[in-house]
């Protein structure tokens, strides 16, 4: 990571994890193996999982959850796969995007039918698409999922998958994940070409809320759901401080010092993104971590200045 941040230790201990080449997977398992703990990844390509996290004993790779055989003792599993979700969506882009999630789920749930010995928690990925478009209604865990649309449909179905770990005595937690700002991925990585080159603005009215979140805080709340056994449920894993659209580019303009003067007008962004832009760009979510606020998690990073200022000026 770009700074040295520094987590709370949680004693090693072994963590089946999926989806760990991924963006935020791959931030984590670094983090996991820097604290010396043992994982076992579900990867569909070793070869890049091999090139990011170097071979070592504390790392076993699979590319099916059947190469297990139950007798394993893992104490945490972590779920993060899926197809990434900014992408044109068509019937069969969109086929991908809800299979990828929801089948890996169901497979970890067989899992942890057939295991001797169950983990003590499943943390599993969802994210705010979850409460749908709300305007600048404040959404907390106990916030309604919001009317029915595409983003919403796949996070209730694979919320509810992920859940079934209960029956079995394991403490689930259903991250609900907001807009994750790093370097290498997510959002801002897509957004940083056109702001530096004066091109960037505001996407339609710029009222639309944008709950944002470092990737260094991702993972500090991923280790406290490791590590707080209090903590379960639903979970808005999103920085204190969300902020409209108009101001995120406001803000990461002047952390560029770059002009912001544009607006992208709705009709484009429809006209190249179809449904994604009306789901995830030109409506947005103003969602509160209440539960990780409740809990006591101290965010690195609770202001958006501080966040671009660590990701853009390091």
């Amino acid at each position: 990571m770009h700074h040295n941040t520094t987590y709370p230790d949680i004693p090693p201990q072994k963590l089946l994890i999926t989806g760990g080449t991924g963006f935020i997977g791959q931030q984590l398992c670094k983090t996991l193996l820097t604290q010396g703990h043992t994982l076992t990844l579900l990867v569909r390509n070793p070869t890049k999982a091999t090139k990011l996290f170097g071979s070592n004993n504390q790392l076993q790779l699979i590319n099916s959850i059947q190469q297990l055989s139950g007798i394993e003792e893992f104490a945490t599993i972590i779920n993060l796969a899926g197809e990434p979700i900014i992408k044109r969506w068509n019937p069969r882009n969109k086929k991908l995007i809800m299979a990828s999630r929801l089948d890996t789920t169901r497979q970890l749930i067989d899992y942890i039918n057939n295991t001797k010995t169950k983990p003590k928690q499943f943390i599993s990925g969802s994210a705010i698409g979850y409460y749908g478009n709300r305007e600048s209604e404040e959404l907390t865990e106990a916030s309604v999922a919001g009317s029915s649309c595409f983003s919403r449909d796949v996070c209730i179905q694979w919320e509810a998958i992920a859940q079934q770990a209960a029956n079995y005595g394991v403490r689930v937690c259903c991250m609900r994940i907001g807009i994750v700002l790093g370097k290498t991925g997510g959002a801002l990585a897509s957004m940083l070409t056109p702001f530096s080159y004066g091109l960037g603005g505001k996407l339609g009215h710029g009222r639309q809320w944008m709950s944002w979140i470092h990737i260094a805080d991702v993972i500090g709340c991923i280790l406290e759901l490791i590590r707080n056994k209090t903590i379960s449920g639903a979970v808005n894993v999103t920085a204190p401080n969300p902020v409209t659209n108009t101001e995120f580019t406001e803000i990461l303009g002047r952390t560029l010092q770059r002009p912001t003067i544009m607006t992208v007008p709705a009709f484009m962004l429809q006209l190249l993104m179809g449904e994604v832009a009306n789901e995830l760009l030109l409506t947005g979510q103003k969602v509160i971590p209440k539960q990780l606020n409740e809990h006591g998690y101290q965010f690195l990073y609770p202001n958006l200045s501080a966040a671009l200022e660590n990701i853009i000026k390091s």
